[in-house]
């Protein structure tokens, strides 16, 4: 429908509430499901561009935490955990 327009992926990433529950005893997050969401995402847009796609960039949501209107700061959405 869109002819290939060139397009690229402004944010991709995910916010998880209680992340607390995956530190470990030096208390660093073990975000493996954080990894795995990515890897899966750009797993599929490889896929997407060695088909054909116009895409030209990916963007990860975010390195530094964020505000959400959804569920504020109850979930990390960041690459870089804060500590406040």
């Amino acid at each position: 429908n869109y002819h290939n327009i060139p397009w690229f992926v402004s944010e991709n990433g995910m916010g998880v509430a209680d992340e607390e529950r995956f530190m470990d005893s030096d208390g660093v997050v073990q975000d493996d499901y954080r990894i795995e969401f990515i890897k899966n995402h750009l797993t599929a847009l490889h896929r997407g561009i060695a088909a054909g796609s116009n895409c030209s960039g990916y963007f990860v949501w975010t390195a530094i935490d964020c505000w959400s209107w959804k569920n504020a700061y109850h979930n990390r959405y960041g690459l870089i955990r804060d500590f406040f």
